[in-house]
């Protein structure tokens, strides 16, 4: 064999592995070392509308609205927005309004010639809110503790008018849950890193929080309304700045939502997830991209590195140092944010969760890229 071509594939690995331990360490450890305590909080009290779209959720509803009645915080209303529903959400609404009077809700009939989406739900919820902040939630989702409200909040300032929350999926048996939960983990080491860096790109409708004022100062979701999805992702792909973004990582603030049960569908709620990327600002497209080929590249090229070398004789301890560094400082990252964010139980499943993702994630984002086919939520 060459005797070159080790050199040359040694290089490779040692160009990706670079780019992966200068991302991790710039970007990841912006959320993995994140101190809560870097930034004031002001736990004045600030009135709160809560806003949430549903489309035949009533048996979620049923659980959810009485959690959020029991908030510790002195002043919000929720607003629920019943789109198009065919089940008995209206039914279940008028109840709950009859025991809580701040509860509000707003109801959609379908149309055919004008039909309906989450970010026209959205929109209405919005317009009725009381209040200049606005907090989202799903209606399949459920708040970590009775301080959700007051913890986001917190995150308000005088300069800040986004809070970037985290929205965690229950633990269940089996292994696609640590894949969701996983992809999860990979997704907030990303967009709360990116924030703490001063380049926020995007949000989790599962937990999300922005003035009122904000939303329409950038005409609401009119840059991106023919697109079904993005709610979330792409108003603040559009709306955040270098100084109007906090992060809120109290475990009190979290948010926490059923996982989806099959394989089918979580890779349709990835597809539409991935079906926004196309749509971001062109640096962040890059430098997300970047980290996933990267890693790609580096494992691939871990093997050939050391099959052309000759053991004992050339630079196969390089290969094995840079390999040993770079996967060193990735896990110490992934391993952090895991306890920070309750993940303890998939430490031992890391590698193969790693491998995994690699393979299911290019199919996933190929599929969103080039999807023509979105759903409601």
């Amino acid at each position: 064999m060459p005797v070159g071509l080790g050199l040359y594939f040694l290089v490779a690995l040692a160009f990706f592995a670079l780019i992966q331990i200068v991302y991790v360490v710039y970007y990841w450890s912006g959320m993995a070392f994140y101190n809560e305590g870097e930034k004031r909080r002001d736990f004045r009290v600030k009135p709160v509308s809560v806003v949430i779209a549903a489309r035949n959720e009533e048996e979620n509803l049923k659980t959810l609205i009485p959690l959020l009645m029991q908030q510790d915080h002195q002043q919000y209303e929720v607003i629920v927005v019943n789109d198009c529903s065919c089940d008995d959400t209206d039914l279940i609404l008028r109840d709950f309004k009859e025991i809580y009077s701040n509860l509000k809700t707003v109801k959609i009939e379908e149309q055919d010639k004008w039909p309906t989406g989450k970010k026209f739900a959205l929109t209405l919820g919005i317009k009725a809110a009381s209040y200049d902040l606005l907090l989202f939630m799903d209606a399949d989702c459920e708040p970590a503790s009775l301080s959700w409200i007051s913890n986001m909040q917190a995150r308000f300032s005088s300069k800040a008018e986004v809070v970037l929350g985290v929205g965690l999926y229950k633990k269940e048996k089996g292994f696609l849950n640590y894949m969701i939960r996983y992809d999860t983990l990979l997704t907030a080491l990303n967009y709360l890193g990116f924030a703490v860096r001063n380049s926020a790109y995007m949000g989790v409708g599962r937990n999300l929080a922005y003035r009122k004022q904000l939303f329409f100062y950038h005409k609401g979701f009119s840059n991106h309304i023919m697109h079904p999805s993005g709610d979330d992702d792409l108003f603040i792909n559009q709306a955040a700045s270098n100084e109007n973004t906090n992060i809120c990582l109290e475990p009190q603030s979290f948010t926490i939502s059923n996982p989806s049960t099959t394989w089918g569908q979580w890779f349709r709620q990835k597809k539409r997830h991935y079906s926004t990327f196309k749509f971001y600002k062109s640096k962040h497209k890059f430098l997300l991209g970047l980290n996933s080929i990267s890693f790609i590249f580096f494992l691939m090229l871990v093997l050939p590195s050391f099959w052309f070398q000759k053991p004992l004789e050339d630079l196969w301890f390089v290969v094995l140092g840079i390999t040993t560094i770079t996967l060193l400082v990735r896990w110490i990252m992934l391993i952090k944010a895991m306890v920070r964010l309750d993940k303890s139980d998939m430490i031992w499943l890391l590698p193969v969760l790693e491998i995994m993702f690699l393979i299911v994630q290019p199919i996933q984002t190929v599929k969103g890229y080039f999807s023509k086919n979105y759903y409601w939520r």
